[in-house]
This record gives C-alpha cells, structure tokens and sequence, in this order.
C-alpha cells in the first residue's frame, strides 16, 4: 500500500482566489434580482401559496374551485394560478357576519366587548 501524501494549503495563496470566486458569485447573483423590487409584485399564485395565502389545505382550496366559490386562472394545459383580486374577494365573501359587525364597530370608534 502506498502512503498518502499530506496536502498543505498555504492559506495566503487560496484566501484571494477564494475571496474571488465568492465576489464574483455575489455579484452574478445580485444582477439577476431586479433592480426595483416594487416592481416585482406578484400577480398570481402558486396553487400551493393560495392555500398558504388563505391557511387551508390545498384540497380545501380545490374545494372552493370545483363549487365555483374561486376562480383560477389557467395559464396552460397544467399550469393554474390565482390572482390576489380573487383570494381577496373570496375572503370578501365568506366573511361571517360577526367579523363584519366588529369591523363596522372598530371603523365607527367603538370596540366590540
């Protein structure tokens, strides 16, 4: 069996090829965010972040679809998305009528007790 050679960095000549690389691979990275993040709103979601957005499971989200309670839009023959106006207006409509007595209270300057 031959004996293993023993490799020895010299850390003065690496920590500038190091310091390099990891510079380089920020600044690629930051070229490909958009410069104005204001502009990057999305206008739709991700089947799995409307479920996330409305915090039920995402059958409980294809249950409001298949009753016709929210709409999706279809992008492609597989690709489904839903627009905020939509997750909004769903909330909107299935707010009780408690929620919407205290809103009423609370905007009129009293606190429901």
């Amino acid at each position: 069996m031959a004996p293993h050679a023993k490799i020895v960095f010299d850390l003065d000549t690496f920590e500038p090829i190091i310091e390099r690389a990891v510079r380089k691979a920020i600044a690629t990275f930051k070229q490909q965010l958009p410069a104005d993040k204001s502009q990057t709103t999305k206008l739709l979601l991700t089947h799995e972040e409307a479920a996330l957005a409305l915090s039920v499971s995402q059958r409980s989200l294809s249950t409001y679809v298949e009753s016709g309670d929210l709409s999706q839009v279809r992008l492609g023959p597989r690709t489904i998305r839903y627009s905020l106006d939509d997750l909004q207006a769903f909330i909107q409509e299935n707010k009780t009528v408690s929620q919407i007595n205290n809103k009423e209270e609370i905007v009129h300057g009293k606190h429901p007790s």
